[in-house]
């Protein structure tokens, strides 16, 4: 016999579901959906990744980063400009929602210094799911195969409660390197905040 769900149960089902799509979790489905909790326990979180430790973009600058699409890029052939960093997959719909936004922020801003570089996360061999996402979503930005060494690099330090690090990530780093802003997730408070550092930062002279 199977048993009913209460009332008061499937009023509370709904509302998990929504903070589950909140942000998603490095690894794909059908992995469990990890909601963004910026400040939430990191009970299970390894030592913190270069660029966080170190607050700046350099240890990984000179790595050199697969486009999907063909040909290569380093972050340092970026040097001089704003550079807005966006940890995406294409199985995540936070990801999916926020890639128009930056898009549109490049758009926007690239005349006066700001680039945006996004790394995905799916496995090598999904070049093609990672294209479709690209071209569905608008991307204007160069796009790299994010791998272990940049996920490493950047993530570790933010997992969650499930001992992952959930995505989407934007790190926002200065003309000369530094990285002066970090979101975690995909929260409507965001936008906001993240194009006034980004004009404060471009009005720095480079």
């Amino acid at each position: 016999m199977i048993p009913k769900i209460s009332k008061k149960l499937k009023l509370v089902l709904p509302a998990a579901l929504l903070l589950a799509l909140a942000a998603c979790n490095m690894a794909p489905p059908p992995q469990p959906v990890a909601e963004a909790r910026p400040g939430g326990s990191t009970a299970a979180a390894k030592a913190r990744g270069t660029v966080l430790k170190e607050r700046s973009l350099q240890p990984v600058s000179d790595v050199v980063l697969q486009k999907p699409e063909g040909g290569t890029f380093k972050m340092a052939d970026l040097k001089g400009r704003v550079i807005l960093v966006d940890f995406w997959a294409t199985w995540c719909a936070p990801c999916r929602e926020q890639a128009p936004k930056l898009a549109a922020l490049r758009a926007k801003y690239r005349d006066k210094g700001l680039e945006v570089v996004g790394l995905n996360l799916d496995p090598p061999n999904d070049t093609a799911l990672v294209k479709k996402f690209i071209k569905d979503a608008g991307i204007n930005y160069p796009v790299g195969q994010g791998g272990r060494l940049f996920s490493d690099a950047f993530l570790n330090g933010t997992e969650d409660d499930t001992g992952e690090a959930p995505i989407p990530q934007l790190f926002v780093f200065a003309r000369d390197g530094r990285l002066v802003e970090h979101f975690v997730g995909n929260r409507p408070e965001h936008a906001a905040a993240l194009e006034k550092i980004i004009t404060q930062e471009l009005s720095v002279a480079p």
